[in-house]
């Protein structure tokens, strides 16, 4: 085991995703919620498993043990989101990557007659090695096997120098445990729920 290993999914029953912003708000007087961010919104993840068996929990349990007495981040995707809802055209693997920052927009090249539809999830590894994930916010149909200006939520981060290793299927975000979890023992019809943060880097 080790940081960046895939979540099991042995008895996994629910993995949802919501963006939390890193800063304070307050409504403003045209009603309007004004934020002060301190840092990048990033994801929040919550699990929850079916009751499992003992083979299940095992696995689990040695998972978790890492997560806790080594620190270890993990790496996880939305769960009912594998795929993106329109077509994908070329399969991931050779997709080259442009970030606009600035305008909170990627674009993805050699992708074939892709079509990006809002809800979709894209990942990336980033310049200092770490995953980003975002989610497309308009409908953007590559022309010429380039799907230009797709604007995403969250910001994009720079991508990795030489192997962005960009993702539409099963796009990864690297997270951490947030919450501590309860004593846990192997016996069957036990189930696990706890809640992790993305680690951005």
């Amino acid at each position: 085991m080790s940081a960046g290993e895939l979540i099991p999914t042995a008895g996994l029953a629910k993995m949802d995703m919501s963006l939390i912003p890193m800063g304070s708000g307050r409504m403003g007087a045209n009603g309007n919620s004004i934020i002060g961010r301190v840092g990048p919104t990033r994801w929040r993840l919550q699990v929850v498993t079916d009751y499992l068996d003992m083979d299940e929990a095992r696995i689990w349990d040695a998972w978790l043990a890492n997560r806790i007495h080594l620190g270890e981040s993990f790496t996880a995707w939305r769960l009912f989101r594998l795929n993106p809802q329109g077509a994908l055209g070329t399969a991931d693997g050779a997709v080259t990557l442009t970030v606009d920052a600035a305008n909170s927009q990627v674009s993805l090249g050699g992708v074939g007659p892709y079509v990006a539809m809002p809800g979709d999830m894209i990942s990336y590894r980033t310049d200092t090695n770490g995953y980003y994930l975002g989610m497309v916010q308009a409908s953007v149909a590559a022309i010429s096997g380039t799907a230009s200006n797709i604007p995403m939520i969250p910001r994009p981060l720079a991508k990795h120098a030489t192997t962005p290793a960009v993702r539409r299927v099963q796009a990864l975000g690297e997270f951490e445990l947030a919450t501590p979890l309860e004593p846990f023992e192997d016996y069957t019809n036990r189930q696990l729920s706890f809640e992790a943060t993305q680690v951005l880097r």
